[in-house]
């Protein structure tokens, strides 16, 4: 509501569902089951009563409206158990023009039409995590919003190239169910691991494969038997005195 209100921004994304649990059962009554007079401040209920209490209570940085109904009319209710478990049926409410969109927009995703349109998301959200995963576009190598927004154009045309490169060679997609945990590291760090460990220096990375980069597996320093682990200050320890 704020982004059409204030930049007449139409923003599309699916909104989070009712948490009660007459919302995910099919015999409950959640809360678009009920008949709201917003002027008179009165909530019906579907078995016809009304509600008893309307006040509108300060929640942190919004005001909610809390609805009660009456205890006597719930206990005698004949469909009491399809609306609450409790000995009476509270309410809680935004307000009207909050209401009234959050509840449109809900049935609104349930239709085709939405769902075509959201599926324009995913493309951008692989796009975003293939920039930020394989190129850090999270955090800024240079000072100023120029270099940085220069910054930002050269991974543009680097994921354009990468595409470029999966689409001659016809390379698939990485499968998320079998991408392990390196695989999603920056640049930076995997190269810190490959140094530490000899064989993760074969391994290709996921991003990679997902951006259509052929794999060049990288051969690991080869390991005579005369140099021992590395100590701390970066000197090889020998792992015996020649006599």
């Amino acid at each position: 509501m704020a982004a059409r209100r204030d930049h007449n921004v139409d923003l599309v994304g699916p909104m989070v569902p009712s948490t009660g649990w007459q919302s995910r059962t099919e015999a409950g009554f959640p809360i678009g089951a009920f008949d709201i007079d917003w002027d008179q401040q009165t909530v019906t209920c579907p078995g016809g009563k009304s509600s008893i209490r309307w006040s509108r209570e300060p929640v942190r940085d919004k005001v909610e409206i809390r609805v009660q109904f009456s205890r006597a009319d719930c206990r005698a209710c004949l469909v009491k158990d399809s609306c609450t478990r409790g000995p009476r049926r509270k309410l809680t409410l935004q307000d009207h023009d909050t209401h009234e969109v959050v509840h449109q927009r809900r049935a609104e995703q349930q239709t085709d039409e939405w769902k075509e349109h959201y599926q324009i998301r995913a493309g951008v959200e692989g796009t975003i995590s293939q920039a930020v995963t394989r190129c850090g576009l999270r955090r800024s190598r240079y000072r100023g919003i120029a270099k940085t927004s220069l910054q930002h154009q050269l991974t543009c045309a680097a994921i354009n190239l990468a595409r470029i490169d999966a689409h001659l060679t016809s390379t698939p997609r990485a499968s998320i169910a079998s991408a392990t945990s390196h695989d999603f590291a920056p640049p930076s760090c995997l190269a810190k691991r490959s140094r530490s460990s000899p064989g993760l220096a074969n391994s290709v990375r996921a991003s990679d494969r997902g951006a259509g980069m052929s794999a060049r597996p990288v051969e690991a320093p080869a390991d005579d038997g005369t140099a021992g682990p590395v100590g701390r200050r970066g000197k090889r320890r020998g792992r015996g005195r020649a006599r």
